[in-house]
């Protein structure tokens, strides 16, 4: 895992996803902290659900059922990252496969979620199997469906909201901040 505190503005939650951004901190701002988020699963699937935060990301196109991915057919099957604490998410990047629909939401407490980005199926440049998207508009794979304004969250859910129900997803990232301290009067700057 990579763990940077000097000189970082941001650092990925996961891990070999995409590159941090390393910009000197300057004055006012407070460095991000690594986060090791904990991720469990409801439903029916195969692998691990650790896998989508092991910072092993399929090759595009790989197959759905690689031992990379977790995969499912259960439609009620749904992934839960647990953050750890609530944190400003600015952007998240996901590797799915590239013929169904996802839903990634965003809570605070576990029980209360809301939607934060979608995936609509096909939506990306391969032809088969696993695709890489994110929300951050100076990524190559910027999908404007999965764009949004930075909001507070501890847990994000992934689930599969449509396709040809045989699902996977290889990777779930997170771009956070941590929140100001109580009495902190210096915020990070969005």
């Amino acid at each position: 895992m990579i763990a940077m505190t000097v000189g970082v503005r941001r650092l990925l939650v996961g891990f070999a996803f995409f590159a941090v951004t390393a910009t000197a901190v300057t004055a006012g701002e407070r460095p991000e902290t690594a986060v090791a988020p904990v991720v469990t699963g409801d439903g029916e699937y195969t692998g691990a659900p650790a896998l989508l935060a092991d910072g092993v990301l399929p090759d595009e196109e790989t197959a759905w059922d690689c031992s990379l991915n977790v995969f499912w057919i259960d439609s009620s099957a749904a992934f839960l990252l647990d953050l750890g604490s609530v944190r400003r998410v600015d952007h998240v990047a996901v590797s799915v496969d590239n013929n169904d629909t996802y839903r990634i939401e965003a809570s605070t407490d576990g029980t209360t979620f809301a939607d934060l980005a979608i995936v609509p199926a096909d939506s990306g440049r391969v032809e088969f199997g696993m695709e890489c998207f994110g929300s951050d508009v100076a990524r190559t794979d910027f999908l404007s469906s999965m764009a949004f304004a930075p909001r507070e969250a501890r847990f994000l859910r992934l689930s599969a909201i449509g396709g040809d129900g045989a699902y996977a997803a290889g990777e779930l990232q997170v771009t956070s901040m941590p929140l100001p301290a109580a009495g902190d009067s210096c915020a990070p700057a969005p």
